[in-house]
């Protein structure tokens, strides 16, 4: 039976009496490669979706309407543009809370919303492990076939958790334009579309599926020695 050594990015096969040495690219090694690479865009945005403030855009002139409320402190003011954390809105030019009207706004926000939020961070929790780990897998010497299992874990925890937060979102972003008519002075309001952060978020998706994928054939590669 050969003896092996094995290198990042190759494995050398020698005969038992070290009289033949032969060099053969290891298929697994060049996977890892790509699901990095796949994982790491993933990442980025996965957290561009999450800390902007564009997953909805209200395209009534909310300033203009907004600036007939202002005296009326019991009424709400809505944000221009809205994400999904506290902080990740753009207020009316007249609104001088900052950060503040924001937090109010935020308060207000149904469950769904925030289990949307919730959902985004764990999935960049598992993406942040999945790039670790790879790393740390790549340059492992023995045992690969076993080290690397977690990566399909990790890909599939963020794959659905992206699902869940896209398909929750775009569904009662849609219905939410209703509870927004029925406060004075938005009677107008008639698009409540997503934007650039929820595209971001779809981004982050597909490339995690295709982590996953990679994943997957990472995994059989090593079970099969190439």
């Amino acid at each position: 039976m050969n003896a092996r050594q094995w290198y990042p990015w190759k494995c050398i096969s020698f005969h038992p009496e070290g009289t033949e040495c032969i060099p053969s690219m290891c298929c697994s090694a060049l996977t890892q490669i790509i699901y990095g690479g796949l994982i790491f865009v993933a990442l980025v945005l996965t957290i561009g979706a999450m800390f902007t403030p564009g997953w909805n855009e209200l395209k009534q002139n909310i300033d203009d309407a907004a600036s007939g409320l202002e005296k009326n402190h019991t009424l709400p003011v809505l944000p221009k543009q809205s994400g999904i954390l506290p902080f990740s809105c753009t207020m009316p030019a007249h609104n001088t809370n900052g950060d503040d009207g924001c937090k109010a706004w935020w308060e207000k926000q149904p469950t769904w919303l925030k289990v949307v939020a919730v959902a985004m961070g764990v999935a960049v929790v598992a993406q942040v492990f999945a790039f670790i780990w790879n790393l740390v897998t790549f340059f492992a010497c023995c045992c690969k076939r076993w080290l690397i299992q977690p990566l399909i874990g990790a890909s599939l925890v963020a794959s659905i958790t992206m699902a869940v937060a896209v398909i929750l979102f775009y569904v009662k972003n849609k219905d939410q334009i209703e509870d927004y008519k029925k406060i004075q002075g938005y009677e107008n309001i008639d698009t409540n579309q997503v934007s650039y952060s929820f595209y971001l978020a779809i981004g982050g998706l597909v490339v995690s599926v295709l982590s996953f994928i990679a994943a997957g054939i990472t995994q059989w590669f090593a079970k099969k020695s190439l």
